[in-house]
C-alpha cells in the first residue's frame, strides 16, 4: 500500500480499489508530527495532546458506528475496525477540488457543507475544527464527504461554543470571492437559532 497522506491521528494509505485505509499513528509518529507542526511554540505537553486526540478519535468512531447504516455515505461509506483503523471511499480533497472547478461549482460544495452541518446537528453531533478544505472531500458524483472522523463534538453546549468562536474565519480558501461567500453563508447559517432548530431532531 502506498501512503498518500496523514495528520496528527492517522496515516492514510491507498488501497488502489477506489478506497483508502486510515491507520492510527504510533505514539512517536504522532509526537513528531505534532511537535514539528507546533514548533517552536506550543510544543510543551505534546504527550498529553496525543492522549487527548486519541481518546477523541476513539469516542468519535464508536459514536459514528451507530449511524453508518443511516448516513454512512456522508462519511465515505466507512468500515471501522476494532483497532480504530477505518476504510473509506477515496475522494478529492476540497482544497484540491476548489482549485480545479468554477466558482459556481464551488459554491455548491459550500452549500452542501451547510446542509451537512444541519444534518449532523439533527443527529446530535458536529465537526469541531471547521476544516472544510482539509477534512472534506468530493466524490466523482460531486457529493461532499466528511472524511476526517476523529474530531467530533456531541453536546449542544459545544455547538454553542463553536458558533461563538466564529473559527470558520480561519478556513484557508485561496479564492477571495469564494472565501467571502463561504464566510457569509457560515455567518448566516451557523447560529444559535439553527442549533435550536436542528439539534437532535
Amino acid at each position: 500500500m502506498k501512503k498518500i497522506g496523514g495528520g496528527w491521528q492517522y496515516s492514510v494509505y491507498d488501497l488502489e480499489n477506489g478506497r483508502v485505509i486510515k491507520k492510527p499513528n504510533t505514539f512517536w509518529q504522532a509526537y513528531w508530527t505534532i511537535f514539528f507542526y507546533r514548533f517552536p511554540k506550543n510544543v510543551f505537553h505534546t504527550d498529553r495532546r496525543i492522549c487527548r486526540i486519541n481518546a477523541d478519535a476513539q469516542k468519535s468512531l464508536v459514536f459514528l458506528k451507530t449511524l453508518l447504516s443511516i448516513i454512512g455515505s456522508e462519511f465515505g461509506n466507512p468500515i471501522i475496525h476494532d483497532d480504530y483503523s477505518y476504510e473509506q471511499d477515496k475522494v478529492v480533497p476540497v482544497k484540491t477540488y476548489f482549485k480545479i472547478h468554477s466558482f459556481e461549482e464551488n459554491k455548491k460544495i459550500v452549500d452542501q457543507y451547510i446542509a451537512q452541518v444541519f444534518l449532523f446537528w439533527s443527529y446530535g453531533f458536529g465537526e469541531r475544527p471547521f476544516k472544510l478544505t482539509n477534512n472534506y472531500g468530493v466524490t466523482k458524483e460531486g457529493k461532499l464527504v466528511f472524511f476526517d472522523l476523529g474530531e467530533l463534538y456531541f453536546t449542544k453546549e459545544k455547538a454553542y461554543e463553536r458558533v461563538a468562536s466564529r473559527h470558520w474565519d480561519r478556513t484557508p480558501i485561496s479564492d477571495s470571492k469564494l472565501q467571502k461567500y463561504y464566510i457569509g453563508q457560515m455567518d448566516k447559517n451557523y447560529t444559535i437559532e439553527n442549533i435550536e432548530k436542528y439539534w437532535k431532531k
